[in-house]
């Protein structure tokens, strides 16, 4: 039968066919909310149900499967999962408020807002800056943060995001950043993030579309230049289409 809502944490690339296999289930009254990293997200869901039927959002945290149904998670410190609606109203602000409190019960600090676009476009920054610097670099964290030209192309692409995020009404992504970074380091120095271990590891497809791509692909919206984010998402979809003659450990 139809469920009152369906949470979507694949990644990005995986959501149309995860969806299409479960249309079974998504009724007139069923809210998808997607925890997904990255942008754009609200707007992929927007094909099977309308804008009041979509909640999106993402968490705060460090997450490694070092093997089979083993899962290491790492919450941020303060506020650690948020997520609003892509188009307010009685059924989405239903759910919302019931994810709040069942999150909250199960040790998260979330917050369901009445705009979540600031706090998506500040995790998506966060993100685009050290996802892709450390997997272009094939480094953590701390190591990236301890190379001034890794550290410099994380910046860049910082920059650039801030910038973009500003041309799209998004306020205050830049002094959030600035202000978050040391606590980045803290939280996550000795870890791969996601798109890392994607591709150093296991040899898979990235988020890179959802990350410095979609900033790329804003930045075009609303003529911001990107030339970082552009160059790295060109680098990182080369190197994921030719797997195999790469030497990767």
């Amino acid at each position: 039968g139809y469920v009152d809502f369906a949470i979507i944490v694949v990644k990005a690339m995986q959501t149309d066919a995860v969806i299409q296999s479960n249309l079974g289930c998504i009724g007139p009254d069923t809210v998808i909310v997607t925890l997904q990293n990255g942008l754009g997200n609200d707007e992929r869901l927007k094909k099977y149900v309308p804008a009041n039927r979509i909640i999106y959002g993402c968490g705060n945290m460090g997450t490694e499967l070092p093997e089979p149904a083993h899962c290491i998670a790492r919450p941020f410190e303060g506020e650690n999962m948020y997520f609003g609606a892509a188009e307010n109203c009685a059924r989405t602000d239903e759910i919302g408020k019931f994810l709040e409190s069942a999150f909250a019960k199960g040790g998260l600090r979330p917050h369901f807002y009445e705009d979540v676009r600031p706090s998506v476009w500040r995790k998506a920054t966060s993100n685009s800056g050290y996802n892709t610097v450390c997997a272009l670099l094939r480094m953590k964290v701390s190591e990236v943060n301890a190379d001034p030209n890794g550290m410099q192309l994380v910046w860049d692409i910082w920059k650039e995001c801030a910038a973009v995020s500003e041309a799209a009404g998004v306020q205050g992504v830049w002094d959030y950043t600035v202000a978050i970074c040391d606590t980045l380091t803290k939280n996550l120095g000795d870890y791969y993030p996601s798109m890392a271990q994607d591709l150093c590891l296991y040899k898979r497809q990235t988020e890179v579309d959802s990350l410095t791509g979609a900033v790329s692909m804003y930045g075009k919206m609303y003529g911001v230049p990107t030339p970082t984010c552009d160059v790295c998402t060109k680098a990182i979809k080369a190197l994921q289409a030719n797997y195999d003659k790469l030497y990767l450990k």
